[in-house]
């Protein structure tokens, strides 16, 4: 349909015949369409076959289908299932959307989509007598024989072609019109979109072609006008359209890009390298497809060519969007570096990191900064690389940020926002973010970006709403389908996060990740068989893929077989092939696989062993915050769990007055629980005040903290109806995630105050509800017989000790009772 305009006079026009038969050609392949093209082919193009006029007749069939009901008739959600519904599937009847599709009109789509060629109409111009017929309310036939009509010659097919075309117009002037279903720009809008300058020479070296777009979007962000469609959204629709997943945007798929996009003008251009280099670049009017402007320029010296580009094209925005510029223009040399080295290296680290040559990407950055150690953008992104070293990271925030004036608007916002997350300034780093994309709305990574804050800083409602927008704008994209099933289990609204990961399981079969999410959201949803066997399932696609393993060993865990998840995490650790030349393998160990296996552990009962998997992790700590995150973190959280609390308070009072941010975050945070957990109530809730005042900065991890001090000082209170309302406010504000020590302990506080309120039963539920989740939590085995023993239930109470005990039987020697019971008026582990 969008190849499909209407002019001002009324007339229909095709303006990209996209799947026509290239000359002397008589079949056309199915390798490389795409899933918008493959939408409107016929069976027999889709299979591959000798195609005729009567394939154009399917196709427009498609086309009269969908303005009948709002959407094409096959709407497969890949391009397989897409041509095996052409070939094989009859399309939903337009009435099943349509109650009152006028009588006849069905059975014109219906022939028009007959599987068979010869049961179709034969011509063009029999489609066009049916319609007029039906325009005039006469009795449609819908035989299929008894009109054999062809048309021969080059002047027969264009006539076929133009009614063709007439009978799009004819059926939505005389039935009814329905808007694509797409979010257009605003009416008062001018939206330009640059393309990829296609490299006319093929050298096979981007840099040149890439760098030349990327500066001259650059000069046009901050000097035009009108709003420029971020590159990342054209990329999208490109790859949703056509297929490719990465590469320049061609001449040949630009003006349909465009117009998807919502843009009104298309920038493109070529480029010739060599004795005789020059670049042409190419304004159109995407509505119409007319050419509002065109130059070709000599030379190959990139940003001098840049801005001539960017000056020449200025003054026709302008005119188009009926604004003056005020500012004079800023050289994009100003923007970036006036080193085309440094630049062309910028962009190899640029165009490394997209085909994942992590090493190859740092050496280009850093040779960019080498060659021209004013460049701004290039310290960005090189602070960006060591998104998991922080002392790196803000050394080359800090580095851009001295050279800030050689950025543009958007960059100097984005790289503003950069500082205030490796400050640890979150409230700063988000408000920015919101700016951003208040401005850039569609522009993928400031989206990305801002959700993912939102999300791992416990934000998690705010962060399902980022998530939704972006699902509108990158439907496919897994970034954002993640991050909305994963806010929607945290808020509790488990099912609605099963159809979202069925969806994006669907939507991508052949992702490892989204296969891996079915498999956690059946653990989280306590259907270890199906988890497990969507693990095996990764398994067999690729069986070195060592995240299901991981997703296997958390699943017998979740059966509540410890020494089995144990074994298996242990197993993982032990392979040869992860090397410690990895560094996303060692960022995962230090963040999932040692803590974890320390919880484990921990679970079982076996204390000294978790103490020595944390020892082992520390040695991957870089720096002195990673050690903070990947070892004192998971430390402290073990050490308030077997009551020796005031270790952590010790060493929280020795860091609180260290020069590191995220030392002294750190230990706000554990001073809070250590003095909660020591029942020093007072000082426990000044902690808590000092955790709130600190949210602009640590997140919203800092509030959660905050009402689980206040929850377990309730509790030393023996206030439980306070405790109740205080948990129902963490999961509101911030919701729970599950599969997670804080779930856990989430579940702990609520059963105590269940218990503390003369509620045994609905305790004893929370509880089940726990082993149901987490199934090797052996101390809730433990809780239940204490419970049972106060609903005077001897025999279920006898039941659930002995099954803690087989759960803690490789338990360290020498335990006091249990730590969890030195509290006063706690009973210990009777014998048995």
């Amino acid at each position: 349909p969008s190849n499909i305009l209407i002019t001002k006079d009324g007339r229909a026009e095709i303006i990209d015949f996209g799947l026509a038969k290239l000359a002397g050609s008589t079949r056309l392949t199915i390798e490389g369409s795409t899933l918008g093209t493959a939408a409107y082919m016929s069976p027999e193009q889709a299979k591959g076959e000798e195609v005729d006029h009567r394939s154009d007749i399917f196709s427009l069939g498609v086309i009269l289908c969908e303005m009948l009901s709002g959407s094409p008739p096959f709407r497969g959600e890949h391009e397989a299932a897409l041509l095996y519904e052409i070939v094989h599937e009859q399309p939903e009847p337009i009435s099943a959307c349509r109650g009152d599709l006028p009588e006849g009109l069905q059975d014109v789509v219906d022939r028009a989509l007959a599987k068979e060629a010869s049961d179709r109409y034969q011509s063009a111009l029999e489609l066009a007598e049916d319609l007029e017929r039906f325009r005039e309310r006469s009795a449609i036939t819908s035989s299929h024989a008894g009109r054999k009509g062809t048309v021969h010659g080059t002047g027969g097919k264009l006539r076929i072609a133009a009614v063709a075309v007439m009978i799009v117009l004819v059926v939505a002037a005389s039935v009814f019109v329905i808007s694509r279903l797409r979010a257009p720009a605003r009416a008062e809008e001018t939206l330009l979109a640059v393309v990829d300058f296609t490299d006319l020479a093929d050298s096979g070296d981007h840099t040149f072609s890439a760098g030349l777009t990327g500066l001259v979007h650059t000069g046009l962000v901050e000097n035009s006008p009108c709003r420029i469609v971020s590159p990342t959204y054209l990329q999208d629709i490109r790859r949703r359209l056509f297929g490719a997943k990465r590469g320049p945007i061609e001449d040949s798929e630009a003006l349909e890009v465009a117009r998807e996009s919502g843009a009104s003008m298309l920038l493109s251009g070529q480029i010739m390298s060599g004795e005789n280099a020059y670049v042409a670049w190419h304004l159109v009017d995407v509505r119409n497809g007319h050419s509002l402007a065109a130059q070709r320029m000599p030379g190959e010296e990139l940003t001098e060519l840049a801005d001539r580009i960017v000056e020449n094209i200025l003054p026709l925005l302008t005119e188009q969007c009926g604004v003056e510029i005020s500012e004079p223009t800023r050289s994009v040399a100003e923007l970036t570096t006036a080193d085309p080295q440094a630049y062309r290296h910028y962009m190899a680290g640029l165009l490394a990191r997209e085909e994942g040559h992590y090493e190859e990407e740092l050496e280009h950055l850093q040779r960019a900064v080498t060659i021209d150690t004013t460049f701004a953008k290039a310290y960005y992104e090189l602070s960006r690389y060591y998104t998991r070293e922080s002392g790196q990271a803000r050394t080359y925030a800090d580095k851009a940020w001295e050279h800030r004036s050689r950025l543009g608007t958007k960059d100097l916002m984005l790289l503003e926002a950069w500082r205030y997350w490796v400050d640890y300034r979150i409230h700063d780093a988000l408000d920015t973010h919101r700016k951003l994309l208040e401005r850039w709305s569609d522009d993928r990574d400031v989206l990305e970006s801002l959700m993912s804050k939102l999300y791992g800083n416990w934000y998690a409602p705010e962060a399902l709403r980022i998530a939704e927008k972006g699902m509108e704008l990158y439907p496919d994209d897994i970034a954002f389908s993640r991050i909305h099933w994963l806010s929607l289990a945290m808020d509790g609204r488990l099912d609605q996060a099963l159809e979202a990961v069925k969806a994006q399981a669907r939507q991508h079969p052949l992702n490892p990740s989204a296969v891996e999410d079915l498999g956690l959201i059946y653990l989280w949803m306590c259907l270890p068989d199906s988890a497990d066997a969507v693990f095996d399932r990764l398994l067999s696609m690729d069986p070195d893929y060592w995240w299901a393993e991981f997703g296997l060993g958390a699943s017998r865990y979740f059966r509540g077989d410890i020494p089995g998840a144990i074994e298996a995490y242990e197993r993982i650790l032990e392979r040869s092939d992860l090397t410690d030349h990895d560094r996303l393998f060692i960022y995962n160990q230090t963040v999932n696989i040692y803590p974890g296996l320390c919880v484990l552990y921990t679970e079982a009962g076996r204390f000294t062993e978790a103490f020595a998997t944390l020892d082992r992790s520390r040695r991957y700590a870089t720096d002195m915050e990673s050690e903070l995150r990947y070892y004192y973190s998971p430390r402290n959280s073990l050490l308030l769990r077997i009551r020796r609390a005031k270790e952590v308070l010790a060493w929280a009072r020795k860091m609180r007055d260290s020069d590191n941010r995220i030392a002294k975050l750190r230990a706000l945070v554990n001073k809070g629980l250590a003095l909660a957990a020591l029942d020093s109530i007072e000082a426990a809730g000044a902690a808590a005040e000092e955790l709130r005042a600190a949210e602009p900065y640590w997140g919203g991890f800092a509030n959660y903290t905050a009402f689980k001090i206040d929850a377990t000082v309730a509790l030393s209170e023996r206030d439980p109806e306070t405790v109740l309302v205080l948990l129902q406010k963490i999961r509101s504000d911030h919701g729970i995630p599950l599969g997670s020590l804080h779930g856990i302990e989430y579940m702990e506080i609520l059963a105590r105050a269940h218990q503390m309120a003369g509620h045994p039963a609905e305790a004893v539920e929370v509880h089940k509800d726990m082993l149901r989740l987490y199934g090797g939590h052996a101390l809730s085995h433990y809780e239940l017989g204490k419970l049972y023993e106060e609903m005077e239930r001897p025999d279920d109470a006898q039941r659930e000790y002995k099954t803690f005990l087989d759960m803690w039987s490789q338990a360290d020697e020498g335990l006091p009772q249990l730590f969890l019971s030195d509290r006063p008026g706690d009973r210990r582990l009777p014998a048995l």
